[in-house]
């Protein structure tokens, strides 16, 4: 064998490489680099079946995790969607509210519905009119939807 010849590695990356790859991913590297670059900084483990089949076992269990999520998600999107959420405001002449109807109410009047949102989910303007309006809702995994708002004295 001469010496120019590069034993090839198989290993599990537990943190992130930049050039190489993400944490999880199993990948075939230089013997070398394996054992002086990235065993030392703790950035990947060597593959073995045990290890490459935890990490299976893992990631499928990822999957299952994020796709009950994404269906928990879409469930709510379409049980936002068919409501309508009554708001009574104080109102002056011309039919102007004293007080704007904010993100924080949006979300003081959906908790008592029972669902829990955030100040940056609520895309909106305060609504300063009575009237009917409809507010963009931004959820996990990329979902939109719009609440229907009914704001009235």
């Amino acid at each position: 064998m001469n010496k120019s010849s590069v034993f090839i590695m198989k290993v599990i990356l537990i943190q992130n490489v930049k050039g190489l790859g993400a944490v999880d991913d199993i990948k075939e590297v230089a013997d070398g680099y394996a054992r002086n670059f990235l065993f030392p900084r703790n950035l990947a483990v060597p593959s073995s079946k045990k290890s490459t089949s935890d990490i299976t076992a893992q990631n499928n269990k990822k999957v299952k995790t994020e796709m009950k999520n994404l269906q928990q998600e879409q469930a709510l999107a379409e049980k936002i969607e068919k409501m309508s959420l009554e708001i009574k405001a104080k109102v002056s002449e011309g039919q102007t509210l004293y007080a704007a109807i904010t993100p924080q109410v949006i979300m003081k009047e959906m908790k008592k519905k029972k669902i829990t949102l955030e100040k940056k989910q609520v895309m909106m303007e305060p609504i300063k009119e009575t009237g009917e309006y409809k507010v963009k809702i931004k959820l996990k995994h990329g979902l939109d939807t719009e609440l229907n708002i009914n704001v009235s004295d």
